[in-house]
């Protein structure tokens, strides 16, 4: 008897295995349904939604942008009048994205200055067009960076290789392709 128990086990173990190493190969989405905000939410916190694949920090015209939104969570105040999420001061920020695509810098983003987590839900591809550094982190702040592309990044100092400037300490999850 205690043999065929044993013998259950095992094969109950055996039968999971395939179910466990599949479900964790497929994203986040496919497992739970939600979209990169959504998920945010669940996870703490009033996710930052970035809602527009411009690079400008116009505020009030009824795009959230990345540049607005790292702006917002710098400073826990709405510079957006409304097209943005504000920072939440006591907690870390995140920024997901409702969108898929590519993002050109024109310019410099502001730099991290508050620990933050940027989900790009594997659609985001932020681009340094051959001439910028794509995200600047400062001393001592802590970076999430989850599902996010960054390509075409220049650092003044080194010139190519300008994805991250870090002199905080970023942490990159799941996948972050650098190009």
């Amino acid at each position: 008897m205690q043999k065929t128990s044993r013998l259950s086990a095992y094969l109950l173990v055996l039968s999971a295995l395939p179910l466990m190493v599949f479900g964790f190969a497929r994203s986040a989405s496919a497992r739970d349904g939600l979209g990169p905000a959504a998920r945010a939410q669940t996870q703490g916190g009033v996710p930052i939604v970035v809602d527009s694949l411009a690079d400008n920090a116009s505020a009030n015209d009824g795009e959230g942008t990345l540049r607005e939104a790292i702006e917002n969570a710098n400073t826990n105040l709405d510079s957006t009048d409304g097209d943005c999420a504000v920072g939440q001061a006591a907690e870390f920020d995140t920024i997901a994205f409702e969108i898929s695509g590519t993002i050109t810098l024109g310019s410099a983003l502001p730099a991290i200055t508050g620990t933050l987590a940027i989900s790009g839900g594997n659609a985001i591809t932020l681009s340094g067009n051959n001439s910028l550094t794509v995200l600047t982190v400062e001393t001592g702040v802590a970076l999430r960076v989850d599902g996010l592309t960054i390509a075409d990044g220049r650092s003044a100092a080194f010139g190519d290789g300008g994805a991250i400037n870090n002199a905080g300490c970023p942490n990159c999850h799941q996948r972050v392709v650098y190009q």
